[in-house]
């Protein structure tokens, strides 16, 4: 017998499909699947959960944004840049990034669930980090109007593409041509195809020679960094992080 959340997950298909027949697009649809998903949690509820050794747990793994912090400090990321989170989520990237900001730096994280930015809100405030500079900002535009052209030195894109179909995808690397500067990275956490399974929904897998194609369209140079590891969970193997240069 299926479990009330299996039912709940077997009706997102039906559920996107009104969101489409009445002229919503994707982001509509999914932001929409996230404020639902976390309606009942907080930041005290995500700051419990324990970590497990060698266990992958996404999302919810919120001690693997030091990881990241420390990841993109290694290949590029200065503290003194602008920096460009989509797809911010609750803000373990934003809390690193903010407790070693210097001069000049700035850190921008961007979510398509209010819920989501509220949670980062209430992170960066119980770390009194509130003064930093930074800004978090509500959008589900794809063309990221909200940033100046050639204004970000870097962005981080954590599981966001492998969340997004073809045509969302090819959108938003477009914009990312115009608003990232020259020489500027991007770092992009992604799940490559290999025994992954597909369900039409919240996961849309692509090779990584898809994303070299599809950012190579829009002036960047791509490069899979093979030092990427965060566990020995064996799902891990799906996962891997890009190099996003633009030219």
């Amino acid at each position: 017998m299926y479990s009330i959340k299996k039912i709940k997950w077997s009706l997102l298909p039906v559920i996107r499909f009104l969101f489409l027949s009445i002229g919503k697009p994707w982001n509509d649809f999914y932001g929409w699947m996230l404020n639902y998903q976390d309606r009942k949690v907080s930041i005290h509820d995500i700051l419990e959960k324990k970590p497990v050794k060698n266990k992958y747990k996404g999302l919810w793994d919120w001690q693997k944004g030091e990881y990241f912090y420390s990841f993109i400090k290694k290949h590029g990321y200065k503290d003194s840049q602008t920096i460009f989170d989509i797809g911010c989520g609750y803000g373990r990237l934003a809390i690193p990034v903010l407790k070693n900001q210097k001069l000049r730096g700035k850190y921008i994280g961007n979510e398509i669930s209010e819920k989501r930015l509220k949670l980062a809100k209430d992170w960066i405030e119980m770390e009194k980090l509130s003064h930093k500079c930074h800004e978090l900002i509500f959008d589900r535009n794809l063309s990221l109007d909200f940033l100046k052209d050639d204004s970000v030195d870097c962005f981080t894109a954590f599981s966001v593409f492998n969340h997004m179909p073809d045509h969302e995808f090819r959108q938003l690397a477009c914009s990312f041509g115009r608003k990232i500067k020259s020489g500027g990275v991007g770092f992009c956490h992604i799940v490559v195809p290999q025994g992954y399974s597909y369900k039409g929904v919240e996961a849309f897998p692509r090779t990584v020679q898809n994303y070299i194609t599809v950012f190579s369209e829009f002036g960047f140079k791509l490069n899979e960094l093979p030092d990427y590891k965060v566990s020995s969970d064996p799902n891990e193997k799906w996962i891997t992080m890009l190099k996003v240069v633009r030219c």
